[in-house]
Order: structure tokens, then C-alpha cells, then sequence
């Protein structure tokens, strides 16, 4: 029908081969064979022949149609009963059988045609972070080797490409710098040789970096625990793993705190300071992921622990035994820390604020007694004082010292006043000063 004008040309590479009435036409790209039979052998036939097969149009539309869609290629043939047999799918169409066509076949039927390309884990890695650039040979050609090349230098020596998967693994070059790579294979018994045709380039991104910024939201008081916080951000990623709290320069992490979970990049220590004063602090951030975030060490954070409020009381003062004057009476002072803190230490200082008649004498030991340390937050001083004659008001005053970690108390001031056989204290109202 030579009224249809020219006949469709085959594509470029594909092959067949007639065996037993009909076609068999190979795509070693695809690893897909095809069998023609019908209308679409005798097509094919008839392109080599350019001859057109008799049938109406609409059928020859129809087989034109078909051996367009399918892209037919050419290798050596097998006979449909062994590329059946051999395949590892089969799809029938109209008058079309095509087959998934193993490596085992290909190679059987000869070198086949292969395309070596290149790509990289990242196109851009960063500086100084390790990254993979893989040459794949398609199809894997069973044998033969690989020159990979950067910037037109071979890199070290060929890798066998077998497999038809090659890696190769390189270090992030200079923030802002490229390198190009391309890769040639050699060829095998089974494949043909084939080299890059796109080179792959890959420019240098800015080495990863973390920070790690440590801060105390509140306040630090001796005896109470103290809470920091630690952020910890970075230009490749979300920070995750563990910190370890150390104070004042030690090696040694701060108790309970050596490994305190980092999460999406917050991590917070609370402790108790072991002393008053100034402590310098340092969390060591070490990441779950170092190929992306790398660990890091945060700001030194100074931190000012104050002493601890302590509050001082008096027992013993109430009830004399006996009346009149000149009546000696043992005080016991009470000076107690927060809970949680040891007891205070130091010394509590007793005097009278009276004069003359009315004066209130402290007399053993002295007026400056060592604190005796309780069984837990408290600490007792002892002293003996003598009450002015009856009738008559003597004021005194005592306070505790203070040590390097509680705060010393204000005066505590008290009126006494002897009456038959009662010595009755009764505290001064107002601020007082420090002793």
C-alpha cells in the first residue's frame, strides 16, 4: 500500500531477528525483549523490505502505533522459547509478547551497549565533611573497570565495576570551591565501553558548626538548687545527644549531671552548689550525629552563689527560777539554714543594751559563743545571763555571725522585765541593724 508515503523508520540501536515466523526484537538498555507476530512482524519486515504489508490503514495504524510505543530494539536473537524461559517477566499486548530479559541472556547474546554516569551524595558538601560520589555503569556489565576523574586527574587507580556501582568517598574541599568529576569504562566481554557524558560538579558549602550558649534563667542561693539552661544550635541540622555539666575547670562532671539528654537542641542541669561564692561553669554538648552536627563545648558562664538566709531565735528566757534580782538564767540561741543546707557554723555575739541599773549582764563564757551543730539545718549557742533587780526592764541583743556560706542575721533585741518569781522577754519592733 504504497499510498500511505514513507514507511516508519526503525530507531537507532534496536535490533531483531526472525525466528520461527515472527520476530524477536532485543532492548539491552532496557533488558526488555520483544516477539512480533501478526500484522507487527510483518511491519517490521516490511521497513527493512520498504514495503508496506497489505492490510487496511486503520490495522496498519494500529501495528504503527504499537511498535512506536514500545521503542524496538536490536541484539543477537534467542528463540522465543528460550527468552520465555529465561525471562524474568512476560507481558502480552495485541500481537506483541515482551519479556524481561536477564544479564545472564544479554551477555549471551554478546557485548552490549552501556551508559556510565556519576552522582553525588550531596551536591553541596561541606567544607571539611565527607561525601560519596558513585559511577554507575548501566547495565552492570559483569567485569571491567572504572577511572574515576576530578578536575581531569585521574583518582587513584581503576575499581572494578562488576556490580555497575562504584563509590568513591572524598572530603569537602574550601567554602566556595567546585571540583568536577567524570569516569570512563573500560569495557568487558559482556558490555561495551562507555564514558561520562555530563560531568558532575559539586561546589563546597560552609564547614558545619555548632554552638552551644549555656545561661542562668533565675537566681543561685547556697543550699538551694540552681538551674542553667543550655541551647545548642547548628548550621547542618537539628542537635540531639547528651551534656555534661562540669564547675570550675574540673575534669570531672558536676554529680548527676554527666550525661543530661539533649533534645532538639535544649537541655537544662539543676544541682545544688557545693559552696557560696563565685563558680564558673562549662556544658560539654556531644552530638548523636557528628558526620552532621558536630559536638561542641558552650560559653563559660559565671555565676554568683549567695549565702544562704538563715533566721536566729532564743529559748530560755521566759520563766526565771526564783524571783528578785540578780537572777543568772542559761539563753540558748538557735540559728537555723534553709532546708536542704548544712548548718550553719560561726559563732552567735550576746550583749546588753542597758545601763546602769537596768542592765542585763552576760557572763560565762563570754559574749561570742561557737555555734554547736545540730542534727540537721540547726546550730545552738549557750549563755548565761543575770536580770537586772525587780521591777526593773533590762534589753539585750544577739545575732549570728554569719559564715563563708550563710548570711549573718540582724540583731535580735528583747526587753526583759522582773516581776515575782517571772522574767518575761518581750521583742523590739523595727529594723535592726546588722551586728
Amino acid at each position: 500500500m504504497t499510498s500511505r508515503g514513507p514507511l516508519p523508520r526503525k530507531a537507532e540501536g534496536l535490533h531483531g531477528q526472525a525466528l520461527d515466523g515472527e520476530f524477536v526484537v532485543v532492548n539491552a538498555a532496557t533488558q526488555q525483549a520483544h516477539a512480533l507476530t501478526g500484522l507487527a512482524a510483518e511491519l517490521w519486515a516490511g521497513i527493512d523490505a520498504d514495503t508496506w504489508p497489505a492490510a487496511s490503514d486503520s490495522d496498519l495504524d494500529a501495528a504503527v502505533a504499537e511498535l512506536t510505543a514500545l521503542g524496538l530494539v536490536q541484539t543477537a536473537g534467542v528463540s522465543r522459547r528460550s527468552f520465555v524461559r529465561q525471562a524474568g517477566t512476560v507481558a502480552v499486548a495485541g500481537t506483541v509478547i515482551s519479556i524481561g530479559l536477564p544479564m545472564a541472556t544479554a551477555a549471551a547474546s554478546g557485548p552490549v551497549g552501556t551508559a556510565t554516569t556519576l552522582s553525588s551524595s550531596s551536591a553541596t558538601p561541606r567544607q571539611g565533611a565527607s561525601f560519596t560520589v558513585t559511577v554507575t555503569v548501566a547495565p552492570a556489565p559483569g567485569g571491567g573497570t572504572v577511572q574515576l576523574k576530578k578536575n581531569g586527574v585521574n583518582s587513584g587507580v581503576p575499581q572494578d565495576a562488576t556490580s555497575g556501582s562504584i563509590q568513591y568517598t572524598f572530603t569537602g574541599g574550601t567554602s566556595g570551591a567546585t571540583d568536577t568529576f567524570s569516569a570512563s569504562f573500560s569495557g568487558s566481554t559482556a558490555a561495551m565501553s562507555s564514558s561520562s557524558t555530563t560531568p558532575l560538579s559539586v561546589t563546597y558549602s560552609a564547614a558545619a558548626t555548632t554552638t552551644a550558649l549555656l545561661s542562668l534563667p533565675g537566681t543561685s542561693t547556697y543550699g538551694g538548687a540552681t538551674t542553667l539552661n543550655l541551647g545548642v544550635t547548628s548550621n547542618n541540622g537539628t542537635a540531639n545527644g547528651t551534656a555534661a555539666l562540669h564547675q570550675d575547670g574540673s575534669a570531672t562532671p558536676v554529680t548527676g549531671q554527666s550525661s543530661v539528654p539533649v533534645t532538639g537542641g535544649s537541655a537544662s542541669f539543676t544541682f545544688t552548689s557545693p559552696t557560696a561564692g563565685s563558680h564558673t561553669y562549662v556544658a560539654k554538648f556531644t552530638s548523636a550525629n557528628t558526620a552532621t552536627v558536630p559536638s561542641a563545648d558552650s560559653n563559660i558562664l559565671t555565676v554568683a552563689v549567695a549565702k544562704a538566709a538563715t533566721t536566729t531565735s532564743a529559748s530560755g528566757l521566759t520563766t526565771a527560777p526564783g524571783g528578785g534580782q540578780n537572777i543568772a538564767q542559761t539563753v540558748l540561741v538557735t540559728v537555723t539554714s534553709p532546708t536542704g543546707a548544712p548548718a550553719p557554723t560561726g559563732s552567735v555575739k550576746f550583749t546588753s543594751l542597758s545601763t546602769g541599773s537596768d542592765k542585763v549582764t552576760v557572763s560565762a563564757p563570754s559574749d561570742t559563743v561557737t555555734l554547736t551543730a545540730g542534727p540537721s539545718n540547726a546550730s545552738t549557742a549557750s549563755f548565761t545571763v543575770t536580770n537586772p533587780g525587780s521591777g526593773r526592764i533590762g534589753r539585750i541583743k544577739f545575732a549570728y555571725l554569719g559564715d563563708p556560706n550563710e548570711a549573718a542575721s540582724s540583731w535580735t533585741t528583747a526587753d526583759y522585765t522582773v516581776a515575782t518569781n517571772v522574767l518575761t522577754a518581750t521583742p523590739v519592733t523595727g529594723t535592726q541593724s546588722s551586728p
